[in-house]
């Protein structure tokens, strides 16, 4: 039987799910770290890049949520990452 209390477990399985156990926050916040990572860019590079503080994208990658659309647009956009390319993290296109 399934521990139905492991969230990690039932993403793995059900990504579909991972925006409701999570928050869009958290979801968002990922895709930052992960393309900040890939574009091997320290988090104050990045900052700079989106014109935005340093704190700004610790709490975005925290995932905590909190911040304004634009906000996580501008890094984004920092990140070379399309409105469209970011809607497809919700299965939208």
């Amino acid at each position: 039987m399934k521990d139905l209390t492991r969230t990690d477990d039932i993403v793995k399985e059900l990504p579909e799910t991972e925006e409701f156990f999570y928050g869009i926050g958290a979801v968002l916040g990922r895709a930052v770290f992960s393309a900040r990572m890939e574009a091997s860019l320290t988090q104050k590079e990045l900052a700079d890049k989106a014109d935005v503080d340093l704190t700004t994208v610790t709490r975005a990658e925290g995932g905590s949520g909190g911040l304004e659309v634009h906000m996580y647009d501008k890094l984004f956009r920092a990140l070379g990452i399309s409105p469209r390319e970011y809607a497809a993290l919700f299965g939208h296109s």
